[in-house]
């Protein structure tokens, strides 16, 4: 069962039933609310049956004390509020959504911006009178900019999501770059499939070879052995910044200066990372970077790709039409420069919404929010591994050792559908 466990704690209840708050160390913990959903974007090998089981670690209001008894509030308690779709009861609970790996739900400040552009100044961002929706577009795209420290805006690309950023590098980069013989390697054989298929399809048209860093018996990536293998062959290096399997934190710096000493572009997919802690890409020089809006608070049908401007000026278009286009002959075309070389109309109102919900991330400060998931990190991962006949995935937190606030786990001798139906039930 492949778990996830992010920050909301339930509303105060009638019921028995209560997610228990880390913070809340005057009452004791009865049983635990989680909502369930299968995935299948881990690569385990073929014996592995994964769930995502998205859980809050944080809880449900604590015992009635006194008020001059009573701990100030957590950070769940103080953002419950503002995320309309957990004010309702399911199976007769308050709802706990624990599902936030796989999507976050979306805060009132999102839903206000986004309810205002498409009944207010919905229109193309080309068009004249569509001044307010252009400014609103291009502000976003700021936005995300200042938030992950790009030097430059024009160095931020909006996708459709993070699979397409991945995709638009391999295809575009890719394809222009790589050889026969030129290696890519996949930090881990635990990455997502998004951050694997694409790659797989490149090598077959280019050529190029894919190849593969194992695990520690800690269940981290081996970066001795990755170091052993980059070599003047090594292109491309892709490698997660947060695992959505084994909740390890990669030391990019570090593994960016390795490949930069053999000469290797460096791709991150930060799609766990963006929304929970502080990412300067500047301070990790990194290469290209993808994320996606549906995991930090915001719209689905929109990501984002983070490129060097030189790197994205010399990447070809993927696919042609409007908007993507300087000036069309009958017989060829030229071509904008970045970030504008994505072809029809953008998605201008989740563009809209990202960054709104940038700014919610950012009034309630990054380091607040880090700070708050590892106290639950730790609180998940003990609780969970008190459990007789349970093994978690990746290691156990330590002085050493950030885990995220997610874990994925099996249960000796029971199949993960039967664990998560009952749950889910629950």
């Amino acid at each position: 069962v492949a778990t996830s466990f992010s920050c909301f704690p339930s509303a105060p209840s009638t019921s028995s039933s209560r997610l228990l708050s880390p913070l809340s160390r005057t009452s004791k913990p009865r049983s635990l609310l989680l909502a369930v959903s299968p995935i299948k974007d881990y690569t385990l090998g073929p014996n592995y049956s994964s769930y995502s089981v998205a859980a809050a670690a944080a809880a449900a209001a604590p015992i009635a004390l006194p008020s001059d008894a009573r701990e100030p509030p957590s950070l769940g308690e103080i953002t419950r509020p503002d995320f309309p779709i957990l004010h309702q009861v399911v199976n007769g609970f308050n709802l706990v959504y624990l599902d936030n790996a796989v999507t976050s739900q979306k805060p009132s400040a999102v839903l206000k911006v986004l309810k205002e552009y498409y009944e207010s100044y919905i229109s193309n961002v080309i068009v004249i009178i569509s001044a307010k929706a252009t400014d609103a577009y291009e502000e976003a795209r700021t936005k995300v900019a200042n938030f992950v420290n790009a030097m430059d805006c024009k160095e931020i690309v909006f996708t459709r999501n993070a699979t397409e950023a991945i995709n638009l590098v391999a295809y575009s980069w890719g394809l222009s770059n790589l050889r026969p013989g030129d290696e890519v390697y996949v930090l881990t054989v635990a990455e997502h499939h998004s951050a694997i298929v694409p790659w797989q399809i490149v090598a077959k048209k280019t050529g190029a070879v894919l190849k593969y860093v194992g695990l520690t018996k800690e269940e981290v990536p081996d970066l001795d052995q990755f170091k052993g293998l980059l070599s003047k062959h090594t292109k491309l290096v892709v490698a997660h910044h947060i695992s959505n399997v084994l909740g390890s934190v990669l030391l990019i710096d570090e593994i960016v200066v390795w490949s930069r000493n053999v000469g290797a572009t460096v791709l991150v997919d930060a799609c766990r990372s963006v929304p929970r802690m502080v990412v300067n890409v500047q301070k990790l020089d990194v290469d290209f970077l993808v994320a996606s809006s549906h995991k930090m608070c915001g719209p689905t049908g929109i990501g984002f790709l983070y490129g060097k401007i030189k790197l994205l000026s010399s990447m070809p278009p993927c696919l042609g039409g409007g908007e993507m286009i300087s000036v069309v002959f009958q017989d060829y075309s030229t071509y904008a420069e970045p970030p504008s070389r994505s072809a029809g109309t953008p998605a201008i109102g989740e563009a809209v919404g990202l960054g709104a919900a940038i700014d919610y991330l950012s009034s309630i400060i990054m380091q607040r929010i880090h700070k708050y998931e590892k106290e639950l990190s730790n609180y998940l991962y003990y609780h969970l591994s008190s459990i007789p006949n349970l093994h978690i995935y990746g290691p156990a937190p330590s002085e050493t050792i950030h885990r995220a606030a997610l874990c994925s786990f099996n249960v000796e001798n029971i199949h993960p559908t039967d664990i998560a139906m009952i749950i889910d039930e629950q």
